[in-house]
């Protein structure tokens, strides 16, 4: 199925537009997209209804609720996270040099070390959770990065959540 979302509240938007999309993606999408363009935004739950090739989503109102950038973090790191940004906040520093965790568009993108095989660049990147290469910044290659550790969203003692294979930082 294809997909085109545009979302207006007030002077923000969002839109999406995906070529093949499951039901169950595309209610996570549009609950995603309404908390990312609120703020405080109305909780919905989305319901889907397909009628050959046309499909209709219709709200559920869930009432209003805060929603805090925090609550789109795994629930392993919300804890581990309020205490870094408490560390980053004394220190007087962004929280994403503390935390490697920088939120784009309400997306939380984790911190990449690499070390580019083509031209040699070490580097970092944000990533969203499961990316598994990067853009060399410098040459523009693609370089393949992995988790940092075997346990998901474990940092290694750089703080990074990915590496790429030569990596001797």
């Amino acid at each position: 199925m294809k997909l085109q979302i545009k979302v207006k509240l007030g002077d923000r938007s969002a839109q999406i537009k995906i070529d093949d999309v499951t039901n169950e993606i595309l209610e996570q999408l549009v609950s995603k997209m309404f908390q990312v363009i609120g703020g405080k935004s109305i909780l919905i739950e989305p319901k889907i209804k397909k009628k050959s090739e046309e499909t209709t989503v219709a709200f559920k109102d869930n009432g209003q609720t805060e929603v805090s950038l925090v609550d789109l973090l795994p629930e392993q790191l919300r804890n581990w996270y309020e205490e870094k940004k408490k560390e980053a906040e004394e220190k007087g520093v962004p929280t994403f040099w503390v935390t490697g965790i920088k939120f784009k568009q309400g997306v939380p993108h984790y911190k990449a070390f690499y070390v580019c095989p083509n031209c040699g660049l070490h580097s970092r990147h944000y990533v969203a959770e499961g990316t598994t290469e990067v853009e060399c910044h410098n040459c523009k290659a693609p370089v393949d990065i992995f988790p940092a550790q075997d346990e998901l969203f474990k940092t290694d003692k750089h703080g990074n959540f990915y590496i790429s294979a030569i990596s001797n930082e």
